[in-house]
């Protein structure tokens, strides 16, 4: 709370003023421009230090009258992450902010108090120690809003919320919805700080199951307001009795999915879902939903489901639906569908579901579809109606493995790739996870795309195997729970029926550069120049294929060099190097092939041996050159010739040529390739 001067002079039992030159105020451990030091003063009732939520307290030096004054604030966060202790790490939790943000938030705590993941706290964090100082569980609180008192601004002001006959003040930290938002006889949720301050607020967005409005008052055969048929996620239906005309109060309409709940007399409270995360595609006719794949394609996008997500689909042979208008308050009228269908499945898991696809007769091939995203695109509920001739059919999985599928064309084999992913995001609690490409995949025929593949959305099975590789190379067995956000660990996934299966996640902690994956066991790096502007690695790949190497592959090899710090910033790459920093680096690769020398058959005459040189390795673009050495005598004046095996693998050139050397020159090598010299 905030704390007036005058107290402060009467508290201190001063029997003078103290000037302002003798007074020092910390907010957060620095010096605060918004709260300057200022005289102390009897009787001074207008200025004061402090607010909700803050903790304040006053030190007196009575030896030179002088008063330090420092403000401690509160912040609501959540678990984002925790982590056990290891040999040469304690334990620790990281920790989002959910509210104001302070300068140089560093978000890791080493704490041995347990806490889960999600779960809100309350933190402190030195501005000067540009650290975390606490974590503390938050007090949950929930019920219905009966005051809200608001101010004009929402900030120099904070008001309270009432809930359930409670008062609560807001802290000056709060964070979630604004209290100008807020609606009274709605339900929230509220979390309060060690003070009784309410510091984070959201409305409670689904009060029970879901469901889909079949029909409600307004439909051609429906004459009572105060009650409404209902699909139930578990393939049911029923008219039930609700508490009020949802149709003429709230605009309910047939097609809406909503949440429910329903009290000791049977009566249903309905609560609309955000219009936000709800779509809806009638007469679709580009609908694909297949039980092996992640991806659905709606006429409204491309959405995604996983082993948590529940669909309830209708019987082709059942479909049945007529439009009605119905009148809002604003006054609109919408037309919406009424369906009359009795034989409904419910299932949960995109794998237990059936494949959906439009039909191919010509009419009644479409699919109705109507869903709830939680979070982002990844589904939650979804009812689906297949019309007369839309084709539904249990798919086999075709035991396809990779380790990155492209979603936006499910069946074309050409988009399977390998994708090595920069930074982490976890979507939603109901596992799922985005790998940041970076713009790139590497395709199965060796192209590249850097157009369509800014970030992928992959669903994780629910036994799926996590590890983590911290910084001291340390493997630990992880899970879906423990995976955090990050902008910087490099993350590898294994993805078998389009589920990833395996994740492993090289962390990176803090500004320290990451645990850099090691190569492929098909890449040998022949030599690294490093330099500054240009940095060259030269490779061979044992398969002889065309490669080029991903950005992670370019951290392992700098990292193997002995390079630390290493980041990189649009084309161009940062590191320290043999105590020396090297800023701004074009790395240019240069992947060189194996040429293998032997001598043909007409050269009998001659001793026909290679004893040096007898392979080289050789860029596959310029000019490089090999030298071949060869013994005997009765070379001069004889023209050697040299045949590629295949052709396709370059040409080659004799450029110059004595008694014991031929010097051969490459062009436009595209693989491996062994080289003839005849006479």
């Amino acid at each position: 709370m905030k704390v007036e001067i005058g107290d402060i002079y009467k508290d201190l039992g001063l029997g003078k003023s103290i000037s302002a030159k003798k007074v020092t105020v910390y907010v957060d451990g620095v010096e605060n421009a918004s709260q300057p030091a200022r005289d102390i003063t009897k009787g001074d009732d207008k200025n004061k230090y402090g607010d909700n939520g803050v903790l304040t307290e006053v030190f007196y030096n009575d030896d030179n009258d002088s008063v330090i004054i420092t403000e401690v604030n509160t912040y609501i966060g959540s678990i984002n992450k925790t982590v056990k202790a290891t040999d040469k790490k304690d334990a620790y939790v990281v920790v989002t902010a959910e509210g104001p943000v302070v300068a140089n938030f560093k978000n890791e705590f080493e704490t041995d108090d347990k806490f889960e993941v999600d779960d809100y706290v309350l933190y402190t964090h030195s501005l000067k120690e540009k650290e975390i100082e606490s974590v503390a569980a938050a007090t949950k609180v929930e019920g219905t809003v009966t005051v809200a008192e608001n101010s004009d601004t929402n900030n120099n002001d904070k008001k309270a919320l009432t809930i359930d006959g409670t008062r609560y003040k807001a802290s000056a930290q709060i964070g979630g919805q604004n209290l100008s938002d807020v609606s009274v006889k709605q339900d929230y949720t509220i979390y309060v700080d060690a003070y009784g301050y309410m510091i984070y607020v959201e409305e409670v967005e689904e009060i029970g199951n879901y469901a889909l409005i079949l029909n409600i008052k307004g439909g051609t055969d429906w004459y009572l307001g105060n009650r409404v048929e209902l699909l139930f996620t578990d393939g049911t239906t029923k008219i039930v009795t609700t508490d009020k005309d949802y149709n003429a109060k709230k605009d309910m309409v047939p097609t809406q999915i909503v949440t429910y709940k329903v009290n000791d007399n049977g009566e249903y409270t309905l609560k609309a879902l955000p219009t936000t995360k709800t779509t809806s595609s009638v007469n679709d006719a580009t609908f694909k939903m297949d039980n092996n794949k992640a991806g659905i394609v709606t006429a409204k996008g491309t959405f995604y489901a996983n082993s948590a997500s529940v669909f309830v689909v209708s019987d082709t042979d059942d479909y049945k639906a007529t439009s009605a208008s119905f009148t809002l308050s604003s006054p609109t009228t919408v037309t919406k569908q009424c369906y009359d269908i009795d034989d409904f499945t419910a299932y949960t898991g995109i794998k237990n579901a059936p494949s959906v696809k439009v039909g191919t007769t010509g009419t009644n091939d479409n699919v109705d579809a109507y869903w709830y995203c939680k979070f982002n695109s990844m589904v939650t509920v979804m009812f689906v109606m297949p019309q007369a001739n839309a084709e539904v059919e249990d798919n086999t999985s075709k035991g396809l493995i990779t380790r990155l599928t492209a979603y936006n064309d499910y069946d074309g084999t050409d988009k399977e790739g390998f994708l090595q992913g920069v930074g982490i995001d976890k979507t939603s609690k109901e596992y799922t996870v985005t790998l940041n490409t970076a713009g790139k995949l590497t395709l199965k025929n060796g192209t590249t795309d850097t157009t369509n593949h800014k970030n992928e959305i992959v669903t994780v099975d629910k036994d799926a195997k996590s590890f983590y590789v911290n910084t001291d190379d340390e493997i630990s067995v992880s899970s879906y729970n423990a995976i955090a956000k990050d902008e910087n660990d490099v993350v590898y996934a294994v993805i078998k029926d389009y589920m990833v299966k395996t994740l492993v996640i090289y962390e990176k902690d803090g500004n320290t550069g990451p645990v850099t994956p090691p190569l492929s066991d098909d890449i040998e790096v022949k030599t690294v120049d490093i330099d500054t502007p240009n940095t060259t690695i030269k490779f061979y790949v044992e398969s002889g294929k065309a490669t080029t190497l991903t950005t992670s592959d370019i951290k392992a090899i700098l990292a193997d060099k002995g390079c630390k710090d290493i980041t990189k910033s649009g084309a161009t790459w940062s590191f320290t190097y043999d105590g020396m920093t090297f800023a701004g680096v074009t790395v240019t690769q240069e992947q060189v092939y194996k040429v293998t020398f032997k001598v043909g058959p007409t050269a009998a005459g001659y001793t026909n041996k290679i004893v040096s040189g007898s392979s080289a390795y050789m860029s596959a673009t310029g000019s490089k050159t090999a030298t071949v050495v060869m013994s005997g005598s009765g070379w001069t004046g004889v023209t050697p010739t040299v045949v590629a095996d295949p052709v396709a693998g370059g040409t080659f050139t004799i450029v110059a040529a004595n008694t014991t050397t031929l010097t051969v020159t490459a062009t436009a090598i595209s693989k491996d390739v062994t080289v003839t010299i005849d006479f």
